[in-house]
């Protein structure tokens, strides 16, 4: 990628030298400050004048200090960061040379702190520096954290809920679930949310997208608005669905599909390959159908939670490669999930409204490194990738 070289320092982003890794805890203060503000980037091993990115300071033991650093900021931030909101990756230059960039989101549990000599320093971003929270400031954090915490818990013990449910049904299915935190309420019978939710190319996705099911027409069920696929010869039967998905009147959106729906070529006993395009087309289509049917309904910093799980994933044997889906080459290790039948997310990340609008390849990417984790996979592994023009992810295909 291209380094942020010639940018100034904001409230998004911080330049630190190469020697700055000689002291963690204030890398953890400039963390922190990211956290309890809208997030940003901290790049470690660039060189700064007068708050503009001007240099190149190699590390030599990139990866190496990313552990260590990872670790160190876990043990130093309290609350400890929900996966996702922490990142620290190793970028190079054309020339070859390794930096340290930190991706931090908005926390979804602020205030945060970072330990300090037996003390607790809370921090926050202003302008192009992090300083000291105000009494006042900390006083109203921790009122309106305590206020979202349990909206949060709420909404986390709901689609735990559900989980348990589809897990007593027995059934090998992928099931992806977004809930906003906040209330909302939609009208089920709009028609402008029947069109966002059967054309894919109304909210930015390809025709495609696993999500949507033209031209099925949607009908409404209860409190929600569905559309889906049956099987054939059970178009009756509520129970034998191929995929289905639905929007909620309390801006809730669900997804559920059989399991093989994710399969590339499998037919009876074959080896059953994950299609990672199947695998990230579902979330990421999904989000942006969230960020089309809650603009101006939340605010930017009203939190979503986005759940995922792969049932049966284990009892089947589904196999996941890294990188675009090919036909395995000999020396090409395959990925099983061996922690039991069902890979379920023991702590579903949160995501503000504007990381939903705006950024849902981003938010795409976090979950989905938390799938390919259980899988013994590494983030790289994903086949997604920064656009050095536009700063997005890119999507395979």
């Amino acid at each position: 990628m291209d380094l942020p070289l010639g940018q100034r320092e904001s409230d998004v982003l911080e330049f630190k030298s190469r020697d700055a890794l000689q002291n963690q805890k204030a890398l953890g203060k400039e963390v922190v400050a990211f956290l309890n503000t809208k997030g940003g980037d901290l790049y470690v091993g660039i060189r700064e004048e007068n708050e503009i990115g001007v240099e190149v300071e190699p590390i030599a033991t990139a990866e190496q200090e990313v552990r260590s650093l990872r670790d160190s900021l876990y043990d130093l931030i309290e609350p400890s960061p929900s996966p996702g909101e922490v990142v620290l990756t190793v970028e190079r230059d054309e020339e070859g040379g390794s930096v340290i960039r930190v991706r931090v989101g908005k926390g979804a549990h602020p205030p945060y702190a970072v330990q300090s000599g037996g003390a607790r320093r809370f921090m926050v971003r202003v302008l192009d520096s992090s300083r000291p929270m105000s009494r006042e400031e900390l006083a109203a954090r921790f009122s309106e954290g305590v206020r979202e915490e349990d909206r949060l818990v709420s909404v986390l013990r709901q689609l735990q809920e559900e989980r348990d449910e589809l897990l007593r049904q027995g059934k090998d299915q992928l099931w992806c679930a977004i809930q906003p935190v906040h209330e909302v309420e939609l009208k089920t019978g709009d028609p402008e949310l029947a069109t966002l939710l059967t054309d894919p190319e109304a909210i930015g996705s390809s025709p495609g997208s696993p999500s949507f099911h033209v031209p099925f027409e949607p009908e409404v069920r209860q409190d929600r608005l569905v559309v889906g696929i049956r099987l054939p010869g059970f178009e009756e039967d509520l129970n034998r669905k191929l995929k289905e998905t639905m929007v909620g009147r309390d801006g809730g959106i669900r997804y559920h599909a059989v399991l093989h729906a994710l399969y590339q070529h499998a037919t009876g006993s074959a080896p059953r390959f994950i299609n990672p395009e199947q695998l990230i087309g579902v979330p990421l289509s999904l989000l942006r159908l969230a960020g089309a049917v809650l603009d101006g309904k939340l605010d930017r910093d009203d939190k979503l939670v986005v759940d995922l799980a792969l049932l049966g994933v284990g009892r089947a044997e589904v196999i996941l490669f890294p990188g675009r889906w090919q036909l395995p080459r000999p020396r090409q290790e395959a990925h099983v999930y061996e922690d039991g039948d069902d890979l379920t997310l023991t702590k579903p990340p949160a995501f503000t409204f504007a990381e939903v609008r705006d950024s849902p390849e981003r938010c795409t990417f976090r979950l989905l490194s938390l799938i390919y984790e259980a899988f013994g996979l590494r983030e790289d592994a994903i086949p997604m990738e920064l656009d050095a023009r536009t700063g997005r992810l890119k999507t395979p295909g």
